[in-house]
């Protein structure tokens, strides 16, 4: 395994973080155009199923969760963690009504 030491410890600028998010986008990004078929996603989830993670795991998960700031829908006014909020509040909230 290489590790890249010249790295370890420090963190890239956020202009660096944009370009390297542009250079992998669209027809540039390696998995382009790649479907996944069901197969495969079957196949990949029968994989993961009944590994356990460790305890520390689960609380280092549970910890950085509970401490995700949350977002106002402003359409029905209720909280939501990030993640939760995009899948169905916001735009697709202010069609329900």
């Amino acid at each position: 395994m290489v590790l890249n030491l010249h790295l370890s410890g420090k963190k890239h600028t956020s202009k660096t973080l944009k370009l390297q998010s542009e250079i992998k986008k669209g027809s540039n990004n390696p998995r382009y155009g790649i479907e996944v078929t069901e197969e495969t996603k079957k196949r990949l989830s029968e994989s993961k199923k009944g590994k356990a993670c460790k305890e520390e795991t689960k609380f280092k998960i549970s910890e950085t969760l509970k401490n995700l700031p949350t977002k106002q829908c402003p359409y029905c006014l209720n909280y939501y963690k990030p993640a939760a909020y995009g899948k169905s509040h916001g735009e697709k909230c202010k069609k329900k009504s």
